[in-house]
């Protein structure tokens, strides 16, 4: 893991903090006229569809980190001003990338909301950290559903009732 300077910690010292601390990640929901965008994740702890983001940094706000972290794994660059808070949830997953990955890892999310325009969207490149990407229709996901692990089905059923869907 490497902070807002690129230094990174070592594998070693990151896996033994993991084992003793929360982390604290945003997370933000990408949606362009009424349609989600999800990526498939290369990386436990959860290979699966998720949304976009990261770990927070000392000193960043909720906006900051969710302004890098969605440039980082979207390619887009959002103004800080136009992210808006859905939740905040508990995620324990059951294994993790670091080692032993067997072990538990535990963060607390803050699930950040942002709209899109055609044009932004179109511009969407994934980057390594995801093997596909899809846009889902939000009012759709009760048919996708059993697609999803629980914490995704929650940040759904949540934004689905934020938006209206």
């Amino acid at each position: 893991m490497s902070d807002q300077n690129g230094n990174m910690l070592p594998e070693h010292d990151y896996s033994r903090m993991l084992d003793h601390v929360v982390v604290a990640c945003v997370d933000v929901l990408i949606i362009n006229e009424g349609r989600l965008l999800l990526g498939k994740r290369a990386n436990k702890p959860n290979k699966s569809w998720w949304i976009f983001g990261g770990r927070m940094w000392p000193g960043e706000t909720f906006d900051d980190t969710a302004k890098r972290g969605t440039q980082r794994e979207t390619g887009l660059k959002i103004g800080q001003s136009r992210f808006a808070k859905l939740g905040v949830y508990n995620l324990i997953w059951p294994e993790r990338n670091e080692y032993p990955q067997t072990k538990k890892c535990h963060h607390v999310l803050t699930a950040m909301y942002v709209e899109i325009s055609n044009y932004e969207a179109e511009k969407v490149v994934l980057q390594n950290d995801h093997t596909e990407y899809l846009w889902l229709d939000l009012s759709n996901t009760k048919t996708f559903m059993n697609e999803f692990c629980s914490e995704l089905k929650a940040i759904l059923t949540d934004i689905c009732k934020e938006l209206g869907y």
